[in-house]
């Protein structure tokens, strides 16, 4: 917290600055580098200028590396990437680079990081993937995977590189980054699937631990999303009691009264669809009262905005006068875009108002700005069905920021919907050169050219893509059918272009639900034998290994034998594992297999797996684990198994079995 103190930052830089005046440019980098760290957001001192007054020509090997290393630091923090490059060069060609191969990797990835913030996509995902290859940390893997998610254009490329990052954020034991990750692959799916965006703000908010001041944001934020996914999804009953937590979170912390003003909006509609005539009166007061405190004059004209396109009143009844007296061009540009899409206007009126955003972007030299008005552009001539027009705008705004997905994604589905199959070939060719041939991109030029009857291309970008979905294996074969003897024979063995399939901390999870499930209705009563005296049942001889080999049997032939790695009884500490398991992709995972019920296993017992698999955690690799208990309690079936808990660092999903013997399977 000293960071904030007043006059705190003045008083360091002031004995730096002081320490350089007198020629001690060591003691003066060994005090920036200690006070670095405590600077606040909306920092008011000129770094780059003191760093630039140390005179490093006297430096010993050590001290170069932490003014290198801080100048890291500073550009990250001043968004210099130019910068950060220049001294990550310098630090990569140092000895601890040479000798240290974590330190080295983390050089890169930082590299990688600043090429993909220069729009330098291509060098990035290089980087990136060749970290992925060569790198064996899995917290390391989790920032690479995150970095080609930030950079792919098609969304499942976004999410597949966006789930293993959060597969590995979890290896590695950091549940909090995971959440994070769960959280923008729902923003990605926000606009073309609520479902699927709720079901991964569920999983942020199964991992997101909010006791901390510093989380409370964050899950309140997460809250907030889910209950507007609820409400989107017309179940305002279920996101009534959400919306309420999210605003109970906010209330009374300095600094996010924007977010509570938004969240106590949103619970005021849910109210209102739940029951017509609640005049959201309380709501309103606190509104009221929200609003006198908030000192933002932006925000005020976007509460007076949006309230005149509630009540859709004409455009000249708004104060354009306050739209263009907005410090920020981006926040006038969005103004006339979401005037534009949010009141009922002709085309010709729609156009005029992109044109005044359009002549604001042009005059601050803003090119993503200009990009996301011609974009808009294209969106309006979409929505009166002028393809070509529209077509003709992304591809403009392309050209402005070669990296504004929205309009590449848009120019995309266009010439799909059109069946323009060349255009699209010649589009994402340019997009393979400027940013690598992803698996997502590989698919789409495939059905380009599968549907031009270039079938030995479109063969090879299916087989690139490693897609397993129904169509590309129907377009495969078909592509096979014809092409001729010749090309089939240029073409190399199928076992040599395969590539195994990196399987995700879901797919994994589902798999060991599809298990549960197959033994439940098929197996369960392997696991018993008939009393000799009475009705009843007891358990078979050593159960525990029944299990295992079902186990091991479904999960080699799910995913395939040889391409899933299971230890047996591996020795952790001073126990045994019952499964160390390496699936393709590398995610690592150990699994507890315990039985309950009977009078032979004890709750205590399946339980006490959680405590286990706690201890064997300390000696792999990897923070996540499964216990599957095999549960037989005819009454209290599922009773205290917890589907997913975190301890510590480490993340440990519970799987139950239905072994009840009163039913026969």
């Amino acid at each position: 917290m000293s960071g904030f103190l007043p006059g705190f930052e003045k008083k360091w830089v002031d004995e730096c600055n002081s320490l350089i005046s007198a020629g001690q440019h060591k003691k003066a980098l060994d005090l920036f580098s200690s006070m670095f760290v405590t600077i606040s957001e909306g920092f008011s001192v000129d770094l780059v200028g003191l760093l630039g007054r140390l005179d490093i020509s006297e430096f010993d090997v050590e001290s170069r590396e932490n003014y290198f290393l801080l100048s890291v630091g500073v550009a990250g923090k001043c968004d210099l990437p130019d910068m950060a490059l220049s001294s990550i060069s310098e630090l990569l060609q140092g000895q601890r680079s040479k000798e240290d191969a974590a330190f080295r990797q983390a050089l890169q990835l930082e590299k990688a990081n600043c090429y993909s913030m220069l729009g330098k996509n291509n060098a990035a995902s290089f980087l990136y993937k060749d970290l992925a290859s060569s790198c064996e940390d899995s917290r390391t893997i989790a920032y690479v995977y995150q970095g080609l998610s930030a950079i792919s254009e098609s969304e499942d490329d976004m999410s597949m590189y966006a789930q293993q990052a959060a597969d590995k954020h979890l290896e590695a034991g950091s549940r909090f980054e995971a959440a994070k990750v769960y959280a923008r692959l729902s923003d990605n799916y926000k606009s073309k699937c609520a479902e699927k965006a709720l079901g991964s703000i569920d999983k942020a908010i199964d991992l997101v631990e909010s006791e901390r001041l510093s989380d409370r944001e964050f899950y309140a934020a997460l809250l907030a999303n889910k209950a507007q996914y609820l409400y989107e999804l017309d179940q305002a009953s279920d996101a009534l009691p959400v919306a309420k937590k999210s605003c109970d979170l906010r209330r009374g912390v300095s600094g996010v009264e924007v977010q509570l003003h938004t969240s106590l909006v949103l619970l005021a509609e849910i109210r209102k669809e739940i029951d017509s005539s609640d005049d959201c009166s309380d709501i309103n007061i606190e509104l009221h009262d929200l609003v006198e405190c908030i000192n933002d004059e932006e925000f005020h004209f976007r509460i007076k905005l949006l309230e005149l396109v509630r009540q859709k009143k004409p455009l000249d009844e708004i104060d354009m006068g306050s739209i263009d007296g907005l410090n920020d061009p981006c926040a006038r540009a969005a103004s006339y875009v979401y005037t534009v899409f949010t009141l009922d206007q002709s085309l010709l009126e729609g156009l005029e108002l992109l044109d005044r955003a359009k002549e604001i972007a042009m005059f601050v030299k803003d090119k993503k700005l200009l990009a996301f008005v011609l974009f808009s552009v294209g969106e309006l001539y979409r929505r009166n069905e002028m393809f070509s027009e529209a077509i003709g705008s992304y591809e403009k705004s392309i050209v402005a920021h070669s990296y504004f997905l929205p309009s590449v994604q848009a120019c995309i589905s266009v010439m799909i919907d059109q069946k323009l199959w060349s255009d699209l070939e010649i589009l994402l060719k340019r997009r393979m050169e400027l940013i690598g041939d992803h698996p997502g991109i590989c698919l789409t030029l495939a059905r380009a050219l599968f549907e031009q009857s270039k079938f030995l291309l479109a063969y090879r970008y299916f087989m690139k893509s490693g897609s397993d979905d129904e169509y590309v294996k129907r377009a495969v074969l078909e592509c096979y059918e014809k092409m001729s003897k010749e090309e089939i024979e240029a073409l190399p063995r199928p076992c040599a272009t395969a590539s195994l399939r990196s399987v995700s901390l879901d797919e994994f999870q589902a798999a060991l639900k599809e298990f549960s499930r197959s033994i439940s209705s098929k197996s369960r009563m392997h696991f018993w034998v008939k009393e000799k005296v009475g009705k009843g049942y007891k358990w078979a001889a050593r159960p525990e290994e029944i299990s295992k080999q079902l186990l091991i049997a479904f999960l080699s032939g799910r995913f395939g034998h040889g391409s899933v790695e299971i230890l047996q009884e591996t020795r952790a500490g001073a126990g045994f594992i019952d499964l160390y398991v390496g699936l393709p992709g590398g995610l690592k995972v150990v699994i507890e297999l315990k039985m309950c019920g009977g009078s032979t296993y004890s709750e205590q017992y399946a339980l006490s797996g959680v405590d286990q698999i706690v201890h064997y955690l300390g000696a792999f690799p990897t923070k996540v684990g499964f216990l599957v208990i095999f549960d037989g309690r005819n009454r209290d079936y599922g009773k205290n198994i917890i589907a997913m808990q975190g301890v510590g660092e480490m993340t440990i999903f519970s799987i139950a079995v239905d072994l009840r013997n009163t039913v026969k399977g």
